[in-house]
């Protein structure tokens, strides 16, 4: 019996984090953009991250370029990052002392090329971002695969990875952010509709499908959300 109090002890003291994992609020929020017109869906986040925040949500996670929609007529329908969004995001974060990640269109401004992205925003301001790296063929029209790698955040609610809708249909994807110690998955992802049982219906979304399997898979906690409010 001594042992094993001994044992016990040892345990407690080597591995704390895994006793006292801490709890936090977040928020998956719902957000259908409005195409071409970056200042209506900047104020329409705005309103819904102050409403989340004033819930007590220490992440909210918005949906695949919510900021900016899908139509991308010209430079101005995009925002660089940081930008707009993001010093918009930053009033309210340092407000709350909570974080935000928002999915946007992203202008380059050294390249010229257009990225499918999302920012993540803190309490003491814009903390990094991430490029979407599995482009779907009929996205290459706009968006160019990402050239950031899979990047971990270090927060004060624990290390955040971003990733973006068909990213995980390749295992690496997931599997890095786990490997490099992330503690939370933000997954902002883009269907406007809900998809139903039969076989190859609504499109077939098989992202949305994923979200109810991806924690498991990884072992990450997983905040995810879409246009259609599915969770």
């Amino acid at each position: 019996m001594k042992k094993i109090i001994a044992f016990l002890i040892t345990f407690l003291a080597l591995f704390p984090a895994i006793i006292y994992a801490a709890e936090i609020k977040v928020a998956a929020v719902e957000f259908n953009p409005v195409e071409q017109n970056l200042q209506a869906n900047i104020d329409g986040i705005a309103a819904k991250v102050t409403t989340a925040s004033q819930n007590g949500a220490k992440l909210i996670v918005l949906p695949e370029v919510a900021a900016t929609g899908w139509i991308i007529a010209s430079k101005k329908d995009s925002d660089t990052i940081p930008g707009k969004v993001t010093a918009a995001m930053e009033k309210i974060t340092k407000k709350y002392n909570n974080y935000v990640v928002v999915g946007l269109y992203e202008n380059d401004p050294v390249t010229g090329l257009t990225h499918n992205a999302a920012a993540l925003i803190g309490p003491k301001g814009y903390i990094g971002k991430y490029r979407k790296n599995q482009i779907p063929a009929g996205d290459f029209d706009t968006a160019t695969p990402g050239n950031l790698g899979f990047p971990v955040f270090d927060t004060e609610i624990g290390r955040i990875a971003i990733l973006i809708c068909f990213d995980d249909s390749r295992l690496q994807s997931l599997l890095v952010p786990s490997l490099r110690g992330a503690d939370i998955l933000a997954m902002p992802i883009g269907s406007d509709t809900t998809p139903r049982f039969e076989k190859m219906s609504n499109g077939n979304h098989s992202t949305i499908a994923n979200i109810a399997t991806l924690s498991p898979w990884i072992g990450i906690n997983t905040v995810a959300t879409n246009q259609a409010g599915l969770l």
